[in-house]
């Protein structure tokens, strides 16, 4: 739970930071409203002294809220797991698989002890004898 939590902390400081690397973000936000860094700071400690009196007043709160949060941290592993699989299946590579069945069929047709690893070693041809 904690770790989600300091992800979508970052990943929201990654978010707010890159637009400083983008000409065009700078036009862009122009006409956004602007914000003081000391408003915020002061802002940003509040929400932590109310959210921690929260918890002090009502724990039953706190405690559902840990729940949801642990439900949501097994849900976005399933989430992480599922995106694995299609990214996996979609952008797998067939190519090496393809070859490899190749090769180990065509070992298999002209050895009697095929090849289970798909490497084939090519056998050198003889070389001239200089003294002739």
């Amino acid at each position: 739970m904690r770790f989600l939590i300091k992800t979508a902390f970052w990943f929201a400081v990654v978010l707010v930071f890159l637009p400083f690397f983008d000409d065009d973000a700078d036009k862009a936000l122009e006409n956004a409203p602007q914000v003081e860094t000391m408003d915020a700071v002061l802002a940003a400690a509040g929400a932590i002294n109310y959210m921690t009196k929260i918890c002090a007043d009502r724990p039953a709160v706190c405690e559902k809220g840990g729940e949801a949060l642990n439900a949501l941290g097994y849900r976005a592993k399933e989430g992480a797991r599922v995106a694995y699989k299609l990214i996996d299946e979609n952008l797998g590579d067939t190519t090496v698989t393809q070859v490899k069945d190749a090769a180990v069929a065509a070992v298999a047709k002209t050895s009697a002890d095929p090849i289970t690893t798909a490497t084939v070693i090519p056998i050198p041809t003889a070389r001239p004898d200089p003294s002739n």
